[in-house]
């Protein structure tokens, strides 16, 4: 299924993969700059993800175009949904997306310590806690990731059932996860047609 995305405004959509770019290069420095502070991040693992990177690359263009009318692939819905949640994640305090999404066969104690790090140094908040997503700390660019995930994840969800949440009412038998909900806080700046 492919689905194409129309926005009033790419900005925050292209900010979130142009991170994900830079973390996905073993790069930090757009990173660092969201959460406004001058800190290096060297302790980081920096595993290439040519693929991601790749891919990303093809698909930013399509996120700054003026005529902010996406077509998306699956199989790249797949990967944006992924990339949209961890920099949604990443503003909430949750770096385990990240450090997953850098170096997926990261033992459990190194991730734990990566993630204490991370937020001593970019959030000056203590290890065990995080924001909510309505939070005030918590940027624009990850809220608007968090929708556009949540966005994609419906659709996705809904698709594989083999109905339209458009038009379908839902089987709260077998569709009852968070995957097949209406995205909170929603921005109604976004909206999705399958073709």
């Amino acid at each position: 299924m492919n689905i194409r995305m129309k926005m009033n405004d790419t900005t925050m959509a292209a900010k979130a993969i142009e991170i994900a770019i830079d973390i996905s290069k073993g790069s930090f420095k757009s990173l660092t700059d969201l959460f406004g502070k001058k800190c290096m991040l060297e302790y980081l693992p920096k595993g290439p993800k040519t693929d991601i990177t790749h891919t990303l690359e093809e698909l930013y263009p399509k996120f700054v175009d003026p005529e902010c009318s996406i077509p998306i692939s699956e199989k790249d819905q797949y990967l944006l949904m992924r990339v949209f949640e961890m920099i949604a994640r990443i503003g909430m305090g949750q770096f385990t997306t990240m450090i997953e999404f850098i170096s997926p066969l990261i033992t459990y104690e190194d991730k734990r310590e990566y993630e204490r790090r991370l937020k001593s140094d970019l959030l000056d908040i203590h290890a065990e806690y995080c924001w909510a997503i309505t939070n005030s700390n918590v940027s624009q660019i990850s809220k608007f990731s968090w929708y556009l995930y949540q966005l994609i994840r419906r659709e996705l969800s809904w698709y594989i059932v083999g109905k339209d949440w458009r038009r379908d009412p839902r089987d709260w038998g077998t569709m009852m996860t968070v995957n097949f909900d209406d995205p909170y806080p929603d921005f109604k700046t976004v909206t999705i047609t399958r073709y």
